[in-house]
């Protein structure tokens, strides 16, 4: 959950206090933190690729102009795609399980996602 969305959908005098919305919380918080894993590891394996089983600079140079850039940003840029299509997950269930306040965060959570 962003920060802007936090904002976007403050609401005065909420409490997420219901088990639910303690639950979706804390998926949000383990999904966002999965995402920065999982978009380190990303970056690391192909790192790891490139400089694998290179003897001399010219055939580490060899990796780099042979390595599939493109693959590997459209994979780096999946990473935010799948966070916030989970995030939105979380919310909808947290606004079809809640009522009053949390059911109004809930849904401008899951509209703020989309």
């Amino acid at each position: 959950m962003t920060q802007s969305n936090r904002e976007l959908c403050g609401i005065n005098n909420v409490s997420l206090s219901s088990s639910i919305s303690q639950r979706a919380l804390r998926n949000i918080n383990d999904v966002q933190q999965f995402g920065t894993y999982l978009a380190a590891f990303s970056g690391v394996a192909q790192l790891t690729k490139i400089f694998t089983g290179a003897k001399t600079v010219q055939s580490t140079s060899h990796n780099i102009a042979q390595h599939e850039w493109e693959e590997f940003a459209d994979a780096m840029g999946a990473v935010p795609r799948i966070v916030k299509t989970q995030v939105n997950t979380f919310s909808n269930e947290a606004a079809l399980l809640t009522t009053g306040k949390e059911n109004i965060f809930w849904k401008c959570m899951y509209n703020a996602t989309r």
